[in-house]
């Protein structure tokens, strides 16, 4: 995952996400960091709080699997007007 803000829409991510920080090193166990979604006119425009773990040859990332759905559903309902003029094409060009 990177560690910088990543420009909206790069590699076709509507609002792609970031580590807010350095990955944790071995020693420091399981850490909770924040992830940032970029928005438009900010690097940060909405987050999130994942925990991060430094397994030595790879990271291990926990996503609470409900805060990250609350996230998509709060972004539908308010983009339901642009949802509408696409004529339903659902939530997939929200994020």
């Amino acid at each position: 995952m990177p560690t910088a803000c990543v420009p909206q829409s790069h590699c076709n991510a509507k609002r792609p996400g970031w580590l807010d920080g350095h990955h944790p090193n071995v020693t420091q166990g399981v850490v909770n960091m924040r992830v940032c979604f970029t928005s438009e006119n900010d690097c940060c425009g909405d987050q999130i709080f994942i925990s991060v773990k430094n397994c030595g040859d790879f990271f291990a990332y926990g996503l609470e699997l409900w805060t990250i759905l609350r996230r998509i559903n709060i972004r539908c309902a308010l983009a339901a007007k642009e949802i509408k003029r696409d004529r339903g094409k659902g939530c997939k060009n929200v994020l």
